[in-house]
This record gives structure tokens, C-alpha cells and sequence, in this order.
């Protein structure tokens, strides 16, 4: 009994030591973890409630474009990049505003916007649209040079057609026509048969006439 005895109070002691020499580092280790923990869900709420807050903000800026109000829809979308400059919503706000503004004749501010967009690391998804409707842009401004160079050929997949096109229409623009044939084409080869703008596409195609002999062929 008593070695038994002995040998409990002896771990008894070496508990007590060990917690004396330990238990502050651990409890604060342990407070630490629960207020990661806790920290963590109050940001993932504070996220989720400005996601909801610049969602609201987008829906209005729609409506405001929809209904044919641009000044409104331009100034809510102002006020939606104040608020929310890192959410996604910023980055489609940013596409809606240059369409709006390049309506009003504001190429420079259209321009703007998209750069916001083609800057903006974490709106990775949306560069490619925001590339193509610069490009339109700079084509629009007689920035032929910078127009052609903001349409590149190795575009995403979804967008090559597209840039294809946008190729085409600066050559055509440039008088190199048998260069804008071969855009058009290019960007023909990549539409489906019942593309909305596949016949757009055709029109400006043989909007350039038949190709000179030894030219390029059609489709």
C-alpha cells in the first residue's frame, strides 16, 4: 500500500512541477487557438456580409443601366468600387462602367475601368473580357497600334474567336486587307455554326471582296 501510495504522490508532484513549469504557455497556447478559431468565423461572417452588401450594390447598379439611367448607374457603381475595390462585384461593376461610359462617348474613363480590371490580380477571371473590350477601345480611340497589340492570338479559348475578330477590324481599319481576311476567317473557324455573331463576322468579310489571285481562300 504504501509503495503504491509512495508512487501516486510522487506523479502527483511531478504533475504539479510540470503544470507549474508548463501551464501558462499552454492555456495561452490554448487561448490563442480558440481566438484563431473564433477570429477566423468573424472574419468569414464579416466576408459573407459585405459579399451580400456588394451583391445588393451591383443589383442596384444594373437596375439603375437597365433603366436606361446611366449618370445613377455610373455614380452607384462609383460608390460600389469605394466600398468593395477587392470583390468580384468590383470587377463586373468595372465592366458595366466602361460600357456605360464608351456609351457616353467617355473613352478615356472606359478605359480606366477596364484597367482596373486587367490590374487587379485577384479578378483573374474577368481579364480576358476586360482585355477584349480595351482592345475595342483603343481601336475606337485610333490607337491602332495598341489596339492590335491588346489582341493577342493566344487568347483564352473562349475569347480567341473574339479576338480574332477584333484583329480583323483593326487591319481592316489599317487598309491591310488581306490580313483582316485572315482575322475574320480565324475567327470564323473558331465560331460555331449558330454563334449570334458568326454573321456579323461573314458580313465583314466579304465586306473586303473577293481575295486577289493567290490569295487567301474562303470558308
Amino acid at each position: 500500500m504504501v509503495d503504491i501510495y509512495d508512487s501516486d504522490r510522487e506523479q502527483v508532484e511531478a504533475l504539479r512541477k510540470w503544470w507549474k513549469e508548463n501551464g501558462k504557455s499552454i492555456v495561452l497556447g490554448a487561448g490563442l487557438g480558440l481566438a484563431a478559431v473564433f477570429g477566423w468565423r468573424a472574419w468569414q461572417d464579416y466576408e459573407h456580409r459585405q459579399a451580400a452588401t456588394a451583391s445588393l450594390r451591383y443589383e442596384n447598379v444594373l437596375a439603375e443601366a437597365t433603366a436606361g439611367d446611366r449618370q445613377s448607374a455610373v455614380l452607384l457603381g462609383e460608390q460600389l468600387l469605394e466600398h468593395h475595390p477587392r470583390s468580384l462585384y468590383a470587377g463586373l461593376t468595372s465592366l458595366l462602367l466602361a460600357r456605360l461610359t464608351a456609351g457616353q462617348g467617355d473613352l478615356d474613363a472606359a478605359a480606366r475601368h477596364l484597367d482596373r480590371v486587367i490590374d487587379g490580380a485577384f479578378m483573374g477571371e474577368l481579364v480576358p473580357a476586360a482585355r477584349l473590350q480595351k482592345a475595342r477601345v483603343l481601336l475606337a480611340q485610333g490607337k491602332l497600334d495598341e489596339a492590335l497589340a491588346a489582341a493577342p492570338a493566344d487568347a483564352p479559348a473562349a475569347f480567341r474567336a473574339a479576338f480574332a475578330e477584333l484583329r480583323g477590324d483593326v487591319l481592316a481599319t489599317r487598309g491591310d486587307t488581306a490580313g483582316a481576311r485572315r482575322a475574320y476567317l480565324e475567327a470564323l473557324q473558331g465560331l460555331g455554326e449558330g454563334a449570334p455573331t458568326r454573321p456579323l463576322v461573314r458580313m465583314k468579310l466579304d465586306d473586303l471582296g473577293q481575295p486577289e489571285a493567290g490569295g487567301e481562300g474562303r470558308s
